[in-house]
């Protein structure tokens, strides 16, 4: 079987990354496709994945339209020639435009509610929606529900063993017994210094070492407390820290899959981040108009639970999961054949029905 994959961000590469070795061990031809965005590009040539540029980064002002324009136009040229026989992607109108104009069966994976004006008028078109149990979908397609999260196609124990060695080059004058708390700024980062400054400091004298994961200098004395990670070791920092604060969802949940209690600060809801609360009790949902005072206090709380509590709610975490890659290397492997709509989850060898 011929498989095209497009990825527009680092997040989907990270997420097809095993996927397409399993695909290609299987036997399955993988052809991978991307934005041509810096860190798509990075990301792609890090994990030695051979892929095809199709430009179009469509981030400056008026560019979007066309930018999709080409980006659909050059990856249609590629499919003719190809003649694949199932085009997958991640929140991605493109494949299913195309994959309707090759005769070819589209797999697209989502894990939001939220869909943009093109993807509403693009669902009609796919073939295979994959969503997690508990986002609701409108599409009319088959529709198979697993029990994953996105970021544990590359996060679940049989493909992530983090570097717990970084704690030591992150807090190298730590004492044993230290607990590290890892935030990151986001909004913060345009907020008045002094408020992030307070927060901060009211970590440190519960104890806590504080360090602020951000790319770009900070005023001081925020930024001797700044750490600019590798893309690769982001991962191995959120599995060592005791503690995660984030405005980003995603880091939300990456953390919390790996067993990090955190405090996810936003008004932007996500599904995930709520039920990693509710059942799991591992992300702590903070927003409002006080959200940095319950951030503190609902960090202050989970600094005084033992690891033990968060590595018993993770095993728990992960044996009502799944391995998000077996869930995407089932769902494209069995694309040839229309599912039925509303499928069953996806059997997996690690989540026996």
């Amino acid at each position: 079987m011929r498989v095209i994959v497009t990825v527009e961000c680092a997040d989907h590469v990270r997420f097809f990354r095993h996927a397409i070795r399993t695909l290609e061990a299987d036997d399955h031809d993988v052809c991978v496709f991307a934005r041509e965005r810096p860190a798509v590009l990075e990301a792609l040539e890090r994990f030695e994945i051979p892929h095809v540029g199709l430009g179009g980064t469509g981030d400056r002002l008026g560019e979007p339209a066309r930018s999709q324009l080409e980006y659909e136009t050059r990856l249609l040229k590629h499919a003719r020639r190809l003649e694949p026989d199932v085009l997958s992607a991640v929140n991605a109108s493109a494949v299913a435009h195309v994959a309707s104009l090759v005769g070819a069966r589209s797999v697209v994976f989502s894990d939001t509610d939220r869909t943009t004006l093109l993807g509403r008028l693009t669902r009609p078109l796919v073939d295979t929606v994959c969503v997690p149990r508990r986002v609701e979908t409108e599409s009319t397609a088959g529709v198979i529900r697993h029990r994953s999260y996105h970021e544990l196609a590359y996060l679940h124990p049989n493909r992530f063993t983090p570097d717990r060695s970084l704690r030591a080059d992150l807090t190298p004058d730590a004492e044993p017994g230290d607990r590290l708390v890892l935030t990151t700024l986001a909004s913060w980062e345009d907020d008045e210094p002094s408020k992030t400054l307070e927060f901060v400091e009211r970590l440190e004298r519960e104890g806590a070492t504080v360090l602020i994961a951000a790319e770009t200098p900070l005023p001081e004395p925020l930024e001797r407390r700044r750490r600019s990670l590798d893309a690769h070791r982001v991962h191995d920092a959120l599995a060592c820290a005791d503690l995660v604060v984030t405005e980003r969802s995603t880091t939300a949940v990456e953390s919390a899959v790996l067993g990090t209690p955190t405090v996810y600060v936003s008004d932007c809801e996500r599904r995930a981040t709520h039920q990693l609360e509710d059942e799991f009790e591992l992300v702590f949902n903070v927003r409002g108009r006080n959200a940095r005072a319950e951030a503190f206090a609902t960090a202050v709380t989970a600094l005084e639970e033992p690891p033990s509590t968060w590595q018993r709610r993770r095993e728990r975490l992960l044996s009502e999961t799944c391995d998000m890659t077996t869930v995407i290397v089932n769902a494209i492997a069995g694309a040839s054949q229309p599912p039925s709509t509303d499928a069953e989850p996806i059997p997996d060898a690690t989540h026996p029905r």
